[in-house]
């Protein structure tokens, strides 16, 4: 609905998109930021930029394309750091 013909469906989708972005990123509500999803042009340009960079693949060749490669950097060192209320980017999906 992000590129819907109509701005009124383009502008809905926008603002659910960037509120619940707003709403899951931080532990404790930040009302400042979650109203950011009331500005027609801030949730558009937010929401836009995201779904790109997830219809896009983050401009990788394929879906699973870091583990298929993953022996060219096993040899590396890695520890996985994750936030015990990240709800945004879950643990099984690192």
């Amino acid at each position: 609905r992000l590129t819907s013909d109509n701005k009124e469906t383009r502008e809905a989708a926008a603002k659910l998109w960037t509120t619940w972005e707003m709403s899951t990123s931080y532990l404790e509500p930040n009302f400042a930021r979650i109203n950011q999803g009331d500005d027609p042009k801030f949730a558009a340009a937010f929401a836009r930029i995201e779904t790109h960079f997830f219809v896009n693949l983050a401009w990788l060749p394929t879906p699973n394309y870091i583990l298929e490669n993953v022996d060219t950097i096993r040899h590396i060192p890695t520890f996985f750091t994750h936030g015990r209320y990240d709800v945004v980017c879950p643990f099984k999906s690192a």
